[in-house]
């Protein structure tokens, strides 16, 4: 299946990673987003299964789902926006929205995926997590410190009062 002209400009336009697989998983559209995405020249990853971009446990479950997807089975990715983990030419695992639609019909059928590095979004929610969890910690020292200065103040105050009234009584009794 070969895009149109405008359908060809648009994958190689987008900012988001475009990869074709056709039935067997062998990429045979690479667009220059999935490249900088991945690291992978398009020339690199022609012809090579698909599993090879993704991090486990999708990389090893991959062609299995897809035999019994095309056997009759329930669709896991196709029509929805998953988040999954990719793998970069270096090795490094990363997050990315990944969206699979099935294209054509009968032996024609093939997958587009539309990938999505979302590293810097997940990054941003973990630190934001952190800071509430350390909001919270320090709004918890805050009340044990509440709780054991005020009785400690008093005892302070008690022993003050203590100390002056054994400085009368002393002085009273010279």
């Amino acid at each position: 299946m070969v895009p149109n002209t405008r359908i060809q400009s648009l994958i190689e336009a987008t900012q988001d990673g475009v990869v074709f697989i056709d039935r067997k998983a062998a990429i045979f559209e690479f667009n220059p987003a999935a490249e900088r995405m991945f690291g992978y020249s398009k020339d690199e990853a022609l012809g090579r299964n698909v599993n090879f971009l993704m991090g486990e446990p999708y990389r090893h479950e991959h062609d299995a789902y897809l035999e019994r997807y095309q056997q009759g089975g329930a669709p896991k990715a196709i029509g929805r926006i998953r988040e999954v983990t990719g793998r970069r030419k270096d090795g490094d695992e990363f997050p990315l929205e990944l969206s699979v639609t099935e294209l054509g019909q009968g032996d024609g059928i093939c997958y587009a995926a539309f990938l999505r590095d979302v590293s810097e979004r997940v990054s941003m929610q973990q630190q934001l997590l952190e800071r509430k969890r350390l909001a919270s910690i320090g709004e918890v020292t805050a009340v044990v410190a509440h709780e054991i200065g005020n009785p400690l103040n008093n005892m302070f105050l008690e022993g003050q009062l203590l100390q002056r009234q054994l400085r009368k009584d002393s002085s009273a009794v010279q």
